[in-house]
């Protein structure tokens, strides 16, 4: 049975006529009556560490005929950069329309903490992303993980379930959950969230493995090329899962007035891009369709060069929903008739997990501004790739002297303060100018920039985590924090007991 049968023999569609969803018919950006007489529905398939590899971005070491058909069928979005490199600060930014440093969400896995001492809470009257859509008549559901650096109720947020799950670490999809049978006489705003680069199902995905062209910061040896084709093999594992998804909506009747995005939360897993503000690490795909919508989304098979954060992809959902986008939004217009193009896009970094650090960046059309808060620490400071064999390689032949000097940088015992590149002349990368008299002018403008948004938008990061923050860091990675934050707390107050290893701070239902 169709969402469409559905309706007809429940009376359900008195509901719709009620619901408060908005009229298409007043938008300046709607097409016409004929083409916008329902609320549309919106799908988010949300992608982990998957970076822009594929035809549609000028990559075609392997085929991804299901993105292929996404980016022929609606619009390519060319130049979309994440806010953070990391999972949480960047899931919480999409559901709050808002960079990660401004609500203060900036560090991973906040709020997780039992006794609360690192909860985060949204301003008041602010509401998230789905609660927005269930203000104006939606069903909201999300499968797979939240990942939300903020107190919040799931049931809030997701009003169809899974039921009786945090959502927030790792592959916790709750009891079974159909999202093809929803049947609330409502129009629905779904995520559904692909593992891309940490699915380890990956088994019989072949490729020819001589195509990928390696970057010349790794070196080029039989685990880093391992690694580095997993990743390739984790994206053609991806399109096969967006082929299933887009042909179980085709079985809702539904397909031709649902927006799909497709969206990744930043680049891929390995050294130097994920947990990084290089463009390896924040450089991601976004595509979207809307068959019965495609004059919103301009012509089939556009492909899109306006400078873009990921964020601006809460402001396009109500965009397409025709739902007005709240005025405490940062997430900015781009699509209809009303884009509000970016100059640059702000960049984040900052705590991961038990690994403190602090990096902000500007990205332009043309150059790439990354400023280090520490620059007397490694970037390789401690994490959870320490143990992966990649990891330990890239270490042993740094410490044997067998790396390039672009291959070492990773690996030195300091870093630069500042780093600027000219990512048209320089794709990798590799050649930082911030000392070439030469680009004075463009650092320079570049810096301005930085401190500009940085004051404007109030960036929380700047202020170091407290000794009751830090108690938490402390409470849940235990002896693996050796920050000299953690060591210092430890040394004052003693050994914390084990706390929110897993935990939420939320209501549920």
């Amino acid at each position: 049975m169709t969402f469409k049968s559905i309706l007809l023999s429940t009376g359900a569609l008195a509901l719709i006529a009620c619901s408060g969803a908005p009229n298409p018919e007043t938008s300046s950006a709607a097409t016409s009556a004929t083409e916008k007489s329902e609320p549309p529905n919106i799908l988010w398939i949300v992608v982990e560490d998957v970076s822009p590899w594929m035809s549609a971005y000028g990559d075609n070491t392997v085929e991804t005929p299901a993105l292929d058909k996404m980016a022929a069928d609606g619009v390519t979005l060319l130049n979309v950069f994440s806010p953070n490199p990391i999972c949480s600060p960047t899931r919480s930014a999409l559901m709050t329309g808002k960079f990660p440093t401004t609500t203060g969400v900036h560090n991973h896995r906040r709020t997780r903490d039992s006794k609360g001492r690192d909860a985060i809470y949204l301003p008041k009257g602010e509401l998230t992303l789905p609660e927005i859509f269930q203000q104006n008549g939606y069903a909201t559901f999300n499968i797979g993980k939240d990942d939300y650096n903020f107190v919040y109720d799931r049931r809030g947020l997701y009003s169809e379930g899974p039921d009786d799950v945090e959502g927030h670490i790792g592959d916790r999809v709750g009891p079974k959950f159909d999202w093809t049978k929803l049947a609330a006489g409502k129009p629905f705003f779904g995520q559904i969230q692909l593992k891309g680069d940490k699915n380890k199902k990956l088994k019989g995905i072949e490729f020819d493995e001589s195509k990928p062209e390696f970057p010349p910061y790794y070196p080029d040896t039989k685990t880093q090329r391992k690694k580095f084709n997993d990743s390739y093999r984790a994206i053609v594992k991806t399109d096969q899962e967006v082929a299933e998804i887009l042909a179980k909506l085709q079985t809702t009747g539904e397909a031709d007035n649902t927006a799909v995005f497709f969206i990744s939360d930043h680049g891929m897993g390995m050294l130097r891009h994920k947990q990084f503000i290089y463009d390896g690490g924040v450089h991601v795909p976004l595509f979207i369709t809307y068959p019965k919508g495609q004059d919103f989304i301009r012509q089939n098979g556009a492909r899109r060069e306006e400078l873009m954060s990921l964020i601006d992809v809460s402001a396009a959902a109500l965009e397409v929903a025709n739902i007005p986008v709240p005025e405490y939004f940062e997430s900015r217009a781009i699509l209809g008739e009303n884009v509000d193009e970016r100059t640059f896009v702000p960049l984040s970094r900052d705590r991961a997990d038990y690994t403190f650090d602090h990096m902000r960046g500007i990205r332009t059309h043309k150059f790439h501004y990354i400023r280090h808060k520490f620059p007397d620490t490694p970037y390789l400071l401690p994490s959870y790739r320490d143990e992966k064999a990649h990891t330990i390689e890239y270490r042993k032949l740094y410490a044997e002297g067998k790396l390039t000097p672009a291959q070492s940088v990773l690996m030195a015992p300091t870093r630069p303060a500042e780093e600027l590149f000219d990512v048209k002349a320089d794709p990798h990368q590799v050649n930082n100018l911030a000392g070439d008299p030469a680009y004075a002018d463009a650092l320079s403008d570049m810096r301005n920039t930085l401190d500009t948004w940085i004051s404007e938008s109030g960036d929380k990061g700047q202020v170091e985590e407290t000794e009751t923050e830090i108690a938490a860091v402390v409470a849940r990675w235990q002896e693996k924090c050796v920050d000299p934050r953690c060591v210092a707390y430890v040394k004052k107050y003693g050994r914390e007991e084990q706390a929110g290893a897993a935990g939420v701070i939320t209501t549920g239902k």
